[in-house]
This record gives C-alpha cells, sequence and structure tokens, in this order.
C-alpha cells in the first residue's frame, strides 16, 4: 500500500523534491508549445495538440499525462486533455500570465547556467559566466537574442502582477521627478505615471530593451510625461531626480555591483529623495523559501545574491542613504525604502 504523503518517509521525500526538476522541465515544454492556449476553445486530443506544435503525438502525450497527474491539465477519455486552474496561468493572455516565465524556465541558457552551479558553490561566481568571468551578463544575453526576449517577456509578465499591488501598497504622488532604473518595458512607470498624474518619469535601462518601453510608452499615450533612455546603470543614473525605483535590479549584483549602482543613484537623487529596492528580502521561516530560492537563482545567474534586512541597510549606510522601513507587497515582493542622507 502506498504510504500517504503525511506519512511519506524521507526517502520518498527527497525522491519527491528531486523530481520536480523534471515536473518543472515539462511545464515549460508546455509552455513553449503554446498548449494551454490551444486548449482555450476546449479540449483536445494529443494528436491535434501534436500537430499545432509540431511534436511527436505518444511522446508528447507522455508528458501531458504526466503534468495531469501533478493536476496540471485534465486529461479525458482517448488521450484528450482540457484546461483547468492549474494549466489556465499558461495562457498567454491570461491575467497573471506565467507562460514566458515557465518558457524562461525551461530556456537553454538557463538551464545551462543551472547546471554549473557547482561551480558557483566552489567560486562564489556567476555559472553562468564560467570561463567569461570578465563579461557581463547583458552582454551575453545580446548574444542570444532569442533567450533574451524570453527573460524579458517573463519579467514583464512577472511584472504586471507585482506592479499593480506595488501601485496600491506605495504612494507615489508627493514626488515630481521619478526614474525607474532597469524599467524594462515600463510596465510598473506606467502603472505609476497613472497613479501619480503630476509626476515626470525617466524609464532607464540597457539600449537593447528600450524599444520595447518606448512602444509602451506610445501605446498608452504618455510620451509628454515618460521619457525612455538607455545606458549602463553602473556608469550612472539619470537625475536629478526625488524617487528612485529599482524593481528587482539590485538583487541581479554582487555586493561590489550593488554599492557602484547604490551611488550612482545618490548621486541622481536630491538630498532626502527617496529610493525603493522593491524586491524579495530573506526572512526566517518557511515565508522566506521564496527568497531562498531566487538567492539560488541569483547565485549561479547574474551572480548576485537576494538580501536580509541587515544586508540592505549596510548597503545603504555605505552609499549615503539610510533605511526607513520594509513594507511587504501581497504578491510576495517588498519594498525596501531609503532616503538619500
Amino acid at each position: 500500500m502506498a504510504q500517504s504523503q503525511d506519512n511519506a518517509s524521507p526517502q520518498s521525500t527527497i525522491m519527491q523534491m528531486l523530481s520536480a526538476q523534471i515536473i518543472s522541465r515539462c511545464i515549460g515544454l508546455a509552455a513553449n508549445l503554446a498548449i494551454a492556449d490551444h486548449l482555450a476553445d476546449g479540449p483536445k486530443d494529443v494528436e491535434s495538440l501534436a500537430t499545432a506544435g509540431d511534436s511527436n503525438p505518444d511522446a508528447l502525450y507522455r508528458v501531458l499525462r504526466l503534468l495531469a497527474g501533478f493536476g496540471i491539465f485534465t486529461e479525458l477519455p482517448d488521450r484528450r486533455f482540457q484546461n483547468n486552474p492549474l494549466s489556465e496561468p499558461l495562457q498567454t493572455n491570461a491575467a497573471g500570465s506565467l507562460r514566458h516565465f515557465a518558457r524562461w524556465f525551461s530556456d537553454p541558457m538557463r538551464w545551462s547556467a543551472l547546471g554549473n552551479l557547482d561551480y558557483s558553490v566552489r567560486t562564489g561566481n556567476s555559472g553562468l559566466l564560467k570561463g567569461q568571468e570578465n563579461r557581463k551578463v547583458f552582454d551575453i544575453m545580446q548574444e542570444y537574442p532569442g533567450s533574451a526576449d524570453t527573460f524579458s517577456r517573463a519579467m514583464t509578465s512577472v511584472s504586471m502582477g507585482d506592479s499593480h499591488a506595488i501601485v496600491q501598497t506605495y504612494d507615489f504622488q508627493p514626488y515630481n521627478r521619478i526614474v525607474d532604473v532597469g524599467g524594462g518595458h515600463g510596465f510598473l512607470a506606467i502603472l505609476i505615471a497613472k497613479a501619480a498624474p503630476e509626476s515626470q518619469i525617466t524609464i532607464y535601462d540597457q539600449p537593447f530593451v528600450i524599444d520595447g518601453a518606448t512602444s509602451a510608452v506610445r501605446d498608452a499615450g504618455l510620451q509628454d510625461r515618460i521619457t525612455v533612455q538607455g545606458g549602463s546603470y553602473l556608469e550612472a543614473v539619470p537625475g536629478p531626480a526625488d524617487l528612485i525605483v529599482m524593481k528587482n535590479i539590485v538583487h541581479g549584483e554582487p555586493d561590489n555591483n550593488a554599492l557602484k549602482l547604490l551611488r550612482n543613484c545618490r548621486q541622481a537623487l536630491d538630498d532626502g529623495g527617496r529610493l525603493l529596492v522593491i524586491e524579495a528580502v530573506v526572512t526566517d521561516g518557511p515565508k522566506g523559501n521564496g527568497a531562498r530560492i531566487m538567492d539560488i537563482e541569483m547565485l549561479y545567474g547574474p551572480g548576485g545574491r537576494q538580501r536580509t534586512e541587515e544586508e540592505h541597510a549596510t548597503l545603504f549606510n555605505a552609499t549615503g542613504f539610510t533605511l526607513k522601513g520594509i513594507t511587504p507587497v501581497p504578491t510576495g515582493t517588498s519594498i525596501v525604502e531609503a532616503e538619500a542622507s
């Protein structure tokens, strides 16, 4: 008789954790093949899904059968499948869509870097940069435009849910000149502009990213209030500003680069200006597990780290800031607020 989950042996529990790698890869494959999109109008047999995705029907069936066993998609008689609450977020146009995030988790660039985690643990360096430590992650990303596009789409889709919660949690109206450093395709900046109608906002990011932001700002009709500027935040940050926002940026940098970035922010801020570092904060207990997982993602990927409250405060104190407080956001991230002192 199979053991219940509550009475699972340590060996069984470890085996389930190890097999999560295969489950994650299968979710990413289904996302790449847009299976949830193909099922949006109702159930389909695996032969139809395989034809749409140029796949082998039997192999695809085995993947979808596994996912259905874990509650992702529902298997019907005659090798037919339909969407369910767990597969619906994998639809491209679903509210809070995770399709592109799942695609990024299966991207060959990320998968290869994860395989270098042992190198990262031995050296403390990025597995993505193994053998080319003198280069920057963004330089490598430009050599893999498909991966870079998947990454940008993933960050944008995940940012959507976070960004709505952020503008509902924090009052942006007191600030006139706001800079969104690493603002990507501008989703957060556009929401801030709507929440703070008197503000002028600059989106600042790598040159190869800003075309998407320019289009988004134009589509939102906010060209008169939002400007888009390309550059490297490790060289400079646009100013003067009275608020700088960085969402999921500082955690991608090791401490030496994080210090450079924060010093550049301090130079761009007026005295008394505010800095918002928006990312998961490492805390004690089970609630901190998400941040600890992301910390490993930062270790083998860009070489950064998720930080505790004390580690944020140390960086701030060394760069002309004072930690003012940390405000949790319902989506699991936090707003770490500092004042230019």
